[in-house]
Order: structure tokens, then sequence, then C-alpha cells
């Protein structure tokens, strides 16, 4: 523990003489949050109002609000890159792939360096998850828990 300890301190102070030099040493308690964004209080009628008075009530139709959030908006066909496999899309393919029973080639793509061939992912019609949903439904039910809906399978793969 002793040499923890000092080995803790070494690294602590020559931490410390390297920001001093830079001319940007740490004050005690400078938190790790500094920089970033910062809340603030508001009215008693703002928190009543809760997230649906800032942003509006849900759409109760879920799968129409996916839907028109993946194809209908006017980013919907702009290309962005998924950071963790590379996949270069739009949101639109990304619903087409998930939703659409559509056999297209070539679908987006894993970049090559970030999976390997085999672990890429495959494009399977929704149809093809009846079966698996509703085997999972089952054992659900069994457990008195609620069953999966399509919507959230859904959201699941467009996750």
């Amino acid at each position: 523990c002793k040499e923890l300890a000092k080995e803790l301190h070494t690294a602590m102070v020559m931490f410390a003489e390297e920001n001093e030099s830079a001319g940007s040493v740490p004050s005690v308690g400078v938190s790790k949050f500094s920089g970033g964004m910062e809340l603030s209080y508001s009215s008693l009628d703002i928190f009543f109002g809760g997230l649906e008075g800032l942003v509006g009530a849900p759409n109760p139709r879920v799968r129409e609000a996916m839907q028109d959030e993946h194809t209908g908006r006017d980013d919907s066909e702009e290309p962005f890159e998924t950071p963790n496999y590379g996949i270069r899309t739009t949101s639109k393919e990304e619903w087409l792939f998930v939703v659409e029973p559509v056999k297209r080639t070539p679908w987006p793509e894993e970049a090559s360096h970030k999976i390997k061939d085999g672990d890429r992912r495959k494009h399977r019609p929704l149809l093809e998850f009846k079966t698996e949903l509703n085997r999972l439904n089952s054992r659900l039910s069994v457990q008195k828990q609620p069953e999966m809906t399509e919507d959230e399978l859904i959201g699941g793969r467009l996750y």
C-alpha cells in the first residue's frame, strides 16, 4: 500500500510540475465537468410542465413517429458515419434496412478495418423475426412480463 501511495504521489508531483510549466496549474477541487454546460433552476411552472411542457407530447403512434424521424425529415438522406462500425449511411437507408422487406444490394456496410467479414450485419426482413419474437413473448408471458412489441423490436434494431 505504501509503495502504491509513493508511486501516486510521484506521478501527481510530475503532473503538477508539467502543468505548472505550461501555465495551467489545476486548482484543488476543480470539477471534471468544468468547461461544460451549466444547468440552472427555472420556475415551478417549467418544473411541473416537465419534458412534455418543453418539447411537446410524444406521438402515440410509435412506428409512424419512428418512420417519420428516419424518412421524413430534412436530414433523412444526409449521409453520416457511425463511429463504432464506420458505416456510411443515412437514417432513411437504416429504416429501410430494418423495416422494409426489400432485397437490395449493396446495403451500407461496416468499414473493413472495424469488423471482420463474418461478423458484418446481414439484411433480414422484419418478417424473419416473427418466429423469434413469438418465442420470446411466450417466455415473457410465462414470467408474467409484458411482451415485446414489433415497434420495440424495430427500435432495438435501429439502435
